[in-house]
């Protein structure tokens, strides 16, 4: 037997859910969702649709609800580039309740680099739908942020940050909501919840909400 001078290591393959080559970007999708530890929840990023959210549909009730602002924090744990067009998609919608014509929710959706400092990136979009009759209750927000001016990089143990308002207005049993389950779960009404939640996200659009990074690729 021919004994080897030389040994070499096969290159490891990353997987991406796309590849656009002319912009040398693969994109990698994760699914922001809810955790629920010892009865609180917290909020992170799963990179597998086979895990459901513990809380499917992040919503808020009432005529002049309170609104809320949750941060889905993707932790890199290896150093990692990104540049191009960062996509996040996700449903929103109504539970009418009493509200009616008229009734409103909206979301305002920002991306941060959290390092030694919290760094916006890209511009912030408003999302918005408002009701005209009571079949119309859920609609598809499709975000792009540009990324493309520079080379983002990323460190281990950096955070890519995905930030969500919610706010609405309409009637005092009204719900408002947007997705948040990589599994995809139907939105149910839940009348044992305080104060009791509707339906939002309605049969026809998914509660999944997705990120599409655009991690630079090594040819």
């Amino acid at each position: 037997m021919l004994n080897k001078k030389y040994l070499s290591q096969q290159n490891a393959i990353a997987s991406y859910s796309s590849v656009d080559v002319l912009d040398g970007v693969g994109y990698i999708n994760f699914y922001p969702c809810a955790f629920k530890l010892s009865g609180s929840t917290t909020y992170g990023v799963a990179q597998s649709t086979g895990l459901a959210s513990g809380k499917v549909v992040q919503k808020i009730v009432g005529a002049a609800p309170t609104p809320t602002t949750i941060n889905y924090d993707l932790v890199f744990n290896k150093p990692q580039s990104i540049k191009g067009k960062l996509l996040l998609s996700y449903s929103l919608g109504i539970g009418i309740g009493n509200g009616g014509a008229g009734t409103q929710v909206f979301t305002i959706a920002k991306i941060y680099k959290v390092s030694s400092a919290t760094t916006q990136l890209g511009a912030t979009i408003t999302n918005a739908a408002l009701i005209t009759n009571a079949g119309d209750k859920s609609m598809t927000a499709m975000n792009s942020f540009d990324l493309s001016d520079q080379v983002y990089i990323f460190k281990a143990g950096d955070i890519l940050r995905v930030q969500i308002y919610l706010a609405g207005g309409g009637g005092s049993t009204t719900t408002y909501g947007y997705g948040q389950d990589p599994a995809a779960t139907a939105d149910a009404a839940d009348a044992a919840a305080s104060p009791a939640e509707l339906q939002c996200i309605t049969s026809g659009y998914t509660t999944r909400m997705t990120i599409a990074v655009p991690f630079i690729l090594d040819l």
